[in-house]
């Protein structure tokens, strides 16, 4: 009979049909209230909701990102990569389960696996702002700062008001030594965002760290009278000392205090008066700060700075070790507990301080210069030719090391690198060691 078999057939296939489309739309349905409970914060109420779906179409490929997000609200990290990683099996074009599963890494402190997932969505898709400014965020925690400023400006030129792209990019070359660059991007954010206090002070304190002082005063001289508080004339300070102009930053740091209290403000005001040369208001101001803060490590540290300017050896070494015992790796208390060993006569302690300050921090000129001293004092003067050429390395505008340095070679013989360093020496301005003095605030 013609057409017998084929209906026969086709009786057989039409309840499959079905049955699939019943699936289908089950699947569907679940995702959707999956969705729903997504948004509203209810991520138990997705999760059950998301697993019907996969349950019902195990190849839905975008339930399991979403379950996989739910997951990851609920704290069931192994269970979210799971539904990550299938959903990219599933949709392995797809760049946006990528960006979630780097997203998760990032959050979860594995910054490789992070960096290399937002990698490969950049390959599916060159335009993926997230994923680029994702990847260039990584890199600049990472101290990688021209891959950095490359992935950022990547970002920049498909959102150029991106702020947090703008700051971003501007601090990766700035830490990268491109500083017209990062002023030209600072510029420009603040010109996106002329309201914006948060985004004006931000720029401005990066345009300070950078030494861009042009720039740092054109963002806060635009900044209204209202806006003008304690922050504003804590930063005004901060330019100020950054200009060498120390009587003005002073006064700056004291209209900060007048407007709201702050033991950050009053520990730079105690430093300001140390290059003003009034220990007694220095000392005094690192008083108020630990009134505020017993223990706070950075009045701590000026304290007794100025203790060692003043001849009180001992109550130096006794803040250092309050330091110390907070926290055992800070080489700027190591620092000074052997400047004030030294000069009250333990030479052998200072030297123990002087060399565990340099294993934590190889690029400390005034350690290596001390050394120097040391070894010149006990007259291995090659050993103190080889402190003293590493802190010359390291500050080659330091005097005293210079200094050293010539009298080291002098009296070993070599008076031709002697004569050298002498005259170097003599061309140097004595404020070129305050200049590198450390000190533990952002100037």
């Amino acid at each position: 009979m013609i057409g017998g078999p084929l209906i026969c057939l086709l009786l057989l296939i039409m309840p499959g049909l079905l049955f699939s489309a019943q699936v289908e739309e089950q699947a569907a349905r679940s995702y959707r209230q999956g969705l729903d409970y997504l948004k509203q914060g209810r991520f138990e109420e997705a999760r059950r909701a998301l697993l019907a779906a996969v349950a019902a179409n195990p190849q839905m490929a975008s339930a399991h990102g979403m379950l996989a997000i739910a997951c990851d609200k609920l704290g069931l990290y192994d269970e979210a990569v799971r539904h990550y990683q299938k959903a990219i099996e599933l949709e392995p074009g797809s760049a946006v389960h990528r960006n979630n599963l780097a997203i998760h890494w990032t959050a979860h402190g594995q910054p490789e696996r992070a960096l290399e997932e937002f990698r490969r969505a950049i390959e599916l898709d060159p335009n993926n702002r997230l994923a680029l400014s994702n990847a260039g965020l990584i890199l600049l925690a990472q101290g990688r700062y021209r891959e950095a400023a490359d992935y950022l400006e990547r970002a920049r030129r498909i959102e150029p008001r991106d702020p947090q792209v703008l700051y971003s990019l501007a601090r990766a070359l700035v830490s990268g030594g491109s500083l017209e660059a990062a002023a030209a991007r600072l510029k420009e954010l603040v010109s996106l965002y002329p309201e914006n206090q948060d985004i004006r002070s931000k720029a401005a304190e990066l345009a300070i760290e950078a030494g861009l002082l042009a720039e740092a005063e054109a963002f806060l001289a635009v900044a209204p009278e209202a806006q003008r508080g304690h922050d504003y004339y804590r930063q005004l300070g901060w330019l100020r000392y950054r200009q060498r102009r120390f009587a003005e930053a002073a006064a700056e740091f004291q209209r900060a205090l007048e407007r709201q209290s702050s033991i950050e403000t009053l520990v730079d005001l105690g430093w300001t008066y140390i290059r003003l040369e009034r220990v007694v208001e220095a000392d005094r101001a690192f008083d108020r700060a630990l009134e505020q803060e017993d223990g706070n490590v950075a009045a701590l540290l000026g304290k007794a700075y100025v203790q060692v300017q003043t001849g009180k050896f001992q109550e130096a070494v006794a803040l250092c070790n309050k330091t110390l015992e907070r926290e055992p790796a800070n080489f700027v208390a190591l620092y000074y507990r052997g400047v004030a060993l030294l000069l009250d006569s333990w030479p052998e302690a200072a030297e123990a301080d002087f060399k565990r300050a340099i294993e934590l921090r190889g690029d400390f000129p005034l350690a290596y210069y001390q050394l120097g001293y040391i070894y010149s004092q006990r007259k291995r003067y090659q050993d103190a030719i080889a402190w003293l050429l590493k802190a010359v390395e390291l500050a080659p505008d330091h005097r005293e090391s210079r200094y050293q340095l010539a009298l080291a070679y002098q009296r070993s013989g070599e008076s031709d690198k002697a004569r050298e360093q002498m005259e170097i020496a003599r061309k140097l301005q004595p404020a070129a060691e305050s200049d590198i003095e450390l000190r533990p605030a952002r100037y």
